[in-house]
């Protein structure tokens, strides 16, 4: 199964991660120590899809097999972002680093299916996978699911 670079990869990822170049009010980009941790975070076990700003990995919940008919990855986050914000953030990322969008939240590439569902977090009850309600700014728990096609 023909695989991406991950070098190529990461430095595109590193490039679209770029808020503010230098310089501009309110901030200088992503220099310093947040900054330098977002511009290096990946999805845990998709080395080369990157995890948007705001977001932080939840380890015990992740997931990575590989296998001969292709790797299964699970891999969690969460963060006080808007849920559009993230749906148009990896709209806009995934096809620059070469998925195809295949609906909302699904993406394929190379014989693989990628699947980002998002939930509103401390709402029991409320919404379900994939069912994060826009706008709110609240805690919002993004799952990552990497599939063979």
């Amino acid at each position: 199964m023909p695989r991406r670079p991950v070098l190529l990869s990461a430095a595109l990822a590193a490039v679209l991660l770029q808020v503010q170049p230098p310089g501009f009010p309110g901030g200088a980009g992503l220099c310093g120590p947040s900054g330098a941790q977002a511009a290096d975070a990946f999805v845990e076990g998709i080395d080369d899809l990157p995890l948007m700003p705001g977001l932080v990995p939840v380890a015990d919940q992740a997931l990575v097999f590989d296998k001969p008919g292709g790797r299964i990855v699970q891999a969690v986050a969460t963060g006080s972002l808007d849920a559009s914000a993230i749906r148009s953030f990896y709209a806009e990322t995934a096809p620059q680093l070469g998925w195809a969008a295949a609906g909302e939240g699904r993406f394929v590439r190379d014989g693989e299916l990628l699947r980002i569902e998002l939930v509103e977090s401390g709402q029991p009850g409320q919404g379900r996978p994939g069912q994060a309600r826009s706008g709110t700014g609240g805690p919002v728990t993004v799952r990552f699911m990497l599939i063979p096609q």
